[in-house]
């Protein structure tokens, strides 16, 4: 029997093969049996597919067709006014996340976050047709559960669940909404974050996220860090009317050290920080090293060892120290990102942080662990560099 039906103005097709499913009451579960040709007329707006049943019949999608993230980031909000001073605290940010969806490509989704709300930011910028849905949300403040609960309603599920990670696998979405395999089989799924550790993470890139860029690391899901460990870089708001997304780029691609910081250069430094169940620590962590030293693998096994504090005084007593090591200073924790980034911050950093309301900050916070931001990204590998080409004989 062939069924042809007006496809909704408000739903949002993300997989590249549409599929339908009936409910089976007797199994409780949305089942694929005796579906058959579904297509999809995107000119006229309709679905047609053929079936052997009549039920009540529905469009599947993947719960994990978004993920894994593949980056996200948090910035100020431009201001209003371009001449803000310097020390003005921002009344919202922006909190950007990279999907893994083909049909979004390289275009981020984008949330503006304020105080107790949040707005799909760059609306109007989704690929069109498949995202033209959603345009009608550009202007529509809801507090965050409602709004990611609404994008997931038109098709577009961005709050992922601790169940969902076994089906997420770097080519994109391997489990229907429904539940229903979509016959490509299931990865090996990824490993979620400690959810006690995340949250903190999350509450405490909301704290700082007034002063500062927060950008996913992608060393925060590769050894030698676990499921406590959480990881991001960030680097400090000097001018508030430079926190466009081309600046975010920029700063988190050179990856300077602020102490190598030159006139010449408009950024001023990027550091990366470590959140577990002890506090906050600085790292030597960059996205552009290949491996990362092994003091890092001896920081995050609770800093012990030979080469850390009073064990290296004791081992250099004894003659245990490697030949050509130096001890590891033991790892300096802080109860919080703020505390650990007070000292190095300016004055008008430290404003920015102290000056945000709280129930802002809970916010972002909230926003950050709905969209399971610390779980679900995984950053992909730098490109190698390009061997150079041999001298050309004499």
């Amino acid at each position: 029997l062939p069924i042809s039906h007006a496809i909704p103005p408000t739903l949002a097709l993300v997989d590249p093969r549409p599929r339908v499913a009936w409910w089976d009451e007797s199994n409780r579960k949305w089942t694929e049996d005796g579906v058959s040709d579904v297509d999809v007329d995107r000119d006229a707006a309709r679905l047609g597919f053929s079936t052997t049943v009549l039920e009540r019949f529905a469009v599947v999608q993947s719960r994990v067709a978004m993920f894994p993230y593949r980056s996200w980031h948090v910035r100020p909000a431009p201001p209003v006014e371009s001449d803000a001073p310097l020390s003005s605290t921002f009344s919202s940010v922006i909190v950007s996340v990279e999907t893994n969806s083909p049909a979004l490509g390289q275009t981020p989704v984008e949330f503006e976050v304020g105080d107790g709300w949040a707005r799909l930011a760059n609306a109007d910028e989704l690929p069109a047709p498949t995202f033209v849905a959603l345009r009608e949300m550009r202007d529509v403040r809801l507090p965050p559960e409602a709004l990611l609960a609404e994008l997931s309603r038109r098709g577009v599920h961005l709050t992922p669940e601790a169940r969902d990670a076994p089906f997420v696998v770097e080519t994109g979405s391997k489990q229907s909404a429904a539940g229903v395999d979509d016959g490509e089989g299931i990865g090996a799924g990824i490993a979620t974050k400690d959810s006690a550790n995340e949250r903190v993470a999350c509450e405490d890139v909301g704290i700082i996220a007034p002063g500062y860029f927060v950008h996913s690391s992608r060393w925060c899901a590769r050894e030698p860090f676990g499921t406590g460990d959480l990881v991001v870089r960030v680097a400090e708001v000097r001018d508030p009317n430079l926190v466009d997304p081309v600046d975010v780029r920029k700063i988190f691609a050179n990856e300077h050290d602020p102490r190598e910081w030159r006139p010449d250069r408009y950024d001023w430094g990027m550091r990366t920080l470590l959140r577990n169940e002890r506090g906050c620590a600085f790292v030597d962590v960059k996205d552009s090293y290949a491996s990362l030293d092994d003091s890092v693998a001896v920081i995050v096994r609770d800093g012990r060892g030979e080469r850390v504090g009073a064990a290296a005084v004791r081992a250099r007593r004894e003659g245990r120290t490697d030949e050509g090591s130096s001890p590891i200073p033991a790892p300096v924790y802080y109860p919080d990102a703020r505390s650990t980034l007070r000292e190095g911050s300016s004055r008008g950093g430290r404003e920015r942080m102290d000056d945000a309301a709280a129930s802002a900050t809970a916010t972002t916070a909230e926003t950050l662990r709905l969209l399971g931001v610390f779980s679900f990204t995984r950053e992909r590998e730098p490109e190698p560099e390009p061997e150079p080409e041999p001298e050309p004989e004499p």
